[in-house]
């Protein structure tokens, strides 16, 4: 069901780590079976623990990401969003705002 969603333009991805941090689905195939487990965004959701934080990636890429954990599975399920994609759409819109407050 993962496999099928589709890629995101804005370098968006979700992954799926076991209760032992390591990757049970991720876009980039390769990396299933990895050991993720020392990633902090991680060790939360293996506690049990939900929320968002504002992290750097693997790639070194900044990134926000949203996490919650299937507790009938012991699965964490990660969403990450470069945070460029997500300042670029906010200012997008103040543009918008400030032209349409300015032109009234």
């Amino acid at each position: 069901m993962l496999g099928k969603l589709p890629q995101s333009v804005s370098g968006s991805y979700i992954f799926v780590v076991s209760p032992k941090g390591h990757l049970l689905y991720h876009p980039d195939t390769k990396r299933i079976g990895e050991d993720v487990s020392q990633n902090e965004i991680i060790q939360r959701v293996m506690r049990g623990e939900n929320g968002e934080k504002r992290v750097v990636n693997t790639q070194q890429v900044d990134m926000l990401a949203g996490y919650y954990p299937v507790r009938e599975a012991g699965w964490g399920i990660i969403s990450q969003t470069p945070a460029e994609s997500i300042i670029q759409a906010s200012r997008q819109v103040i543009k918008k705002l400030f032209y349409l407050y300015c032109h009234f």
